[in-house]
């Protein structure tokens, strides 16, 4: 199903913008704001992988609370085209345009990534991997009152595409040669850990290690010594080896960042 900016969907979201075959930026006429449309590609429409896999992504976004994961508004069917689902806007920028600019302060790369730690702690507590963590995937844009534990930034994951599929095919039982990802679910193989690499599965410790590898990523040259190593024990190739959660990373983050302690604990309280 081709879609045009102007075009008007479900009869309530009119397309501004097409980002790509699966995502649609569009206002909601009902409620007077901006919100994304995810879909599936003409080609994918009828494929049950395909399908099942989108279902699975709203349904983890359904699922998840933490205000570092965008809100699910709707899901429903096209006539044409198959299903689809409606998420939360997010304002701001992503860490990679922001990286482009320039290398991030620590504290301000540290805290977005504790915020994300609290999105990944609780999906890891639910048996969602994300295994597509990189600097293109966190959003930041100034907190509003109330927000991230009034902190100063508001950071957010854009999606959890790259878990759903993985998850959808191992359920499956397909392995990643007869069905690999598609474009939406891809991230950049340098920010994945040796392991998911080498099989396509990622695990708790996959995460960690894409954390680690996204600080790097955003810090550059700028990575003080104490914090160097706690990422570098993030990389370790075995990952026996590396940090073992989500919340005991957050609490080896939590001293490069004013607001590190309450967030550290946040994370913790996730389970």
């Amino acid at each position: 199903m081709i879609v045009e900016v102007g075009d008007v969907l479900a009869n309530k979201y009119r397309i501004d913008r097409v980002l790509s075959a699966e995502l649609l930026v569009a206002h909601h006429l009902v409620q007077d704001v901006p919100v994304v449309i995810r879909r599936l590609a003409t080609a994918d429409a009828n494929r049950p992988l395909a399908v099942t896999s989108l279902l699975a992504e709203s349904r983890y976004l359904t699922r998840l609370r933490s205000p570092h994961i965008p809100r699910i508004l709707d899901v429903g069917q096209l006539q044409r085209g198959g299903p689809y689902f409606v998420r939360q806007f997010l304002g701001g920028e992503h860490l990679a345009t922001r990286r482009a600019a320039g290398e991030l302060a620590v504290d301000v790369a540290v805290d977005a990534i504790l915020q994300v730690c609290d999105a990944i702690a609780e999906a890891h507590a639910a048996g969602i991997v994300h295994g597509a963590l990189c600097p293109s995937q966190i959003f930041v844009e100034p907190a509003t009152v109330g927000q991230a534990a009034q902190a100063a930034q508001l950071a957010r994951l854009r999606d959890f595409t790259h878990a759903a599929w993985n998850a959808t095919r191992a359920s499956l039982r397909l392995d990643a040669a007869r069905a690999p990802l598609p474009g939406p679910a891809a991230s950049a193989p340098s920010l994945q850990a040796p392991e998911q690499r080498a099989t396509g599965a990622a695990t708790v410790v996959s995460d960690v290690w894409a954390i680690g590898r996204t600080l790097v990523e955003l810090l550059g040259t700028a990575t003080p010594p104490a914090l160097a190593a706690v990422i570098d024990r993030c990389l370790i190739d075995a990952p026996d080896d590396r940090i073992p959660t989500i919340a005991a990373l957050a609490a080896e983050l939590a001293p490069f960042t004013a607001n590190g302690v309450t967030l550290a604990s946040r994370v913790a309280r996730r389970g």
